[in-house]
């Protein structure tokens, strides 16, 4: 298990992994939530994968953002695709939640080339 303090977009990313294998990152729902409340179930599959968490920018143990800081689906997109490549991550599997998924899925539309699979949990409308 590793945890640190990882680079985003601009932001500093609180993250943990555990296992080892094909990189599956988990995006926990809110906004406001933070990455502990998915460790119950996605670490059984660290047997196989190495499972990534990691908290939102403004969320968690991630870097306090001030009032100006940018917080557009843009900028989440931005901080997953900065904390991949600080992981040196060269393909993903994403499982989102919620309104996670909506990050997830402008990841997918901006960096599909980097995902190898996406799993949708109870996943929001991103145009509501």
């Amino acid at each position: 298990m590793r945890m640190g303090m990882g680079d985003g977009s601009g932001v500093r990313l609180s993250y943990r992994t555990a296992g080892e294998g094909p990189a599956l990152v988990v995006i926990h729902g809110g906004p406001g939530y933070e990455k502990a409340l998915m460790y119950p179930g996605f670490d059984a599959l660290s047997s196989d994968l190495k499972v990534v968490y990691y908290d939102q920018r403004g969320c968690g143990s991630s870097e306090a953002l001030s009032a100006s800081t940018p917080m557009e689906v843009s900028d989440h997109v931005e901080d997953l695709e900065a904390l991949r490549r600080y992981l040196r991550l060269p393909q993903i599997s994403i499982a989102a939640h919620g309104w996670g998924a909506v990050i997830a899925l402008g990841y997918c539309l901006e960096y599909g080339r980097n995902v190898n699979s996406l799993i949708l949990i109870t996943p929001i409308s991103p145009f509501l």
